[in-house]
């Protein structure tokens, strides 16, 4: 996610992240930079669909940091992303 943010320039705070239902939450993007969060196209080699939570899923590495076992994260694992806005 982190570099999804660089290569469009934005510089925020936060970023309020939106899916295809109108499920918004913000989240801050101090969480890009502590963890290698990623913007999921793909599982397993095939692409994401609405149906499988696509066409992208914020995923955070949760097996690596203990802390991400907190329920504050599991809000943030936002599928059928449709579009973040710089909050």
């Amino acid at each position: 996610m982190r570099d999804v943010l660089g290569a469009a320039g934005l510089q925020a705070d936060a970023v309020l992240a939106v899916a295809l239902n109108d499920y918004e939450i913000e989240i801050p993007t101090a969480d890009f930079d502590r963890f290698d969060v990623i913007a999921a196209l793909s599982m397993n080699g095939e692409p994401l669909t609405p149906r499988d939570k696509g066409p992208i899923w914020i995923v955070y590495p949760r097996d690596d940091h203990a802390e991400l076992q907190d329920i504050r994260y599991d809000y943030r694992w936002v599928w059928q992303l449709a579009r973040l806005e710089a909050q």
